[in-house]
């Protein structure tokens, strides 16, 4: 339960407040050609005064980016770092 400061329009959520917003091993989103589309469903419900207010459902896709990157280290090794 979050309640929202009168005239306030936004409410935020971060895992480090709400642990249920933290997804371990996610099944991971691939564009197109490179593997399966994972998409999870999430659901939010608002009340006001204990009465439904609002509801909205998506689905959504978590995906990993990452770069590599080749950097000369402090003796003119190469590295490559990701």
């Amino acid at each position: 339960t979050v309640t929202a400061a009168p005239g306030k329009g936004e409410v935020r959520f971060t895992p480090t407040e709400f642990r249920q917003l933290t997804v371990r091993d996610p099944k991971l989103w691939w564009p197109n050609g490179y593997g399966d589309p994972a998409l999870h469903d999430l659901k939010i419900e608002l009340a006001a005064n204990g009465q439904p207010s609002d509801t909205r459902a998506l689905r959504f896709g978590i995906r990993e980016v990452s770069y590599d990157l080749s950097l000369f280290d402090h003796v003119g090794q190469l590295r490559r770092v990701n």
